[in-house]
C-alpha cells in the first residue's frame, strides 16, 4: 500500500456550548491520506496557526509522504522530525504531524494488512 495524495483544508467549525445563545466558532485543520488501495485517513488538529499547518501539510509533507507506506507510522514520524524538525521546536510542525499521524493510525486501523486487525 502507498501514499497517493495528502490534502489538508482549514474550517470553522459550530460548537454548541450550554447557556450561550448561538455557537462558537472553533477553527481547525483537517487531513485527508489517500492510499492506492482505496483506503483513506483522516486527521485533524487544533487552529492555532491554521494557515501555516494548512500550507506546511500541502507544500512539504505532502510530497515527503506520497508513495511510502501508510502503515509505517513510527518510520514516518522518525525520518519526518529528523527531515522537517530537526531541532525539535514546537507549533507548526508538532501540528501539522499530530493531524497527519492520526490519519495515518486511521489507516493503519482500516485495514486487514495490521498486525493489529482492522476491518
Amino acid at each position: 500500500m502507498r501514499i497517493t495524495e495528502v490534502k489538508a483544508t482549514t474550517h470553522n467549525v459550530p460548537i454548541d456550548v450550554p447557556m450561550l445563545d448561538k455557537p462558537v466558532m472553533r477553527p481547525l485543520v483537517f487531513v485527508r491520506v489517500d492510499t492506492d488501495e482505496g483506503i483513506m485517513g483522516y486527521g485533524l488538529t487544533g487552529g492555532v496557526q491554521r494557515t501555516a499547518v494548512k500550507e506546511f501539510i500541502n507544500h512539504e509533507l505532502a510530497p515527503f509522504l506520497k508513495d511510502r507506506n501508510p502503515l509505517e507510522t513510527e518510520a514516518i514520524m522518525s525520518e519526518a522530525t529528523a527531515t522537517h524538525n530537526p531541532r525539535a521546536q514546537t507549533g507548526v510542525f508538532s501540528s501539522a504531524m499530530s493531524a497527519v499521524d492520526i490519519a495515518l493510525w486511521d489507516i493503519k486501523g482500516n485495514t486487514t494488512a495490521n498486525p493489529y486487525g482492522g476491518s
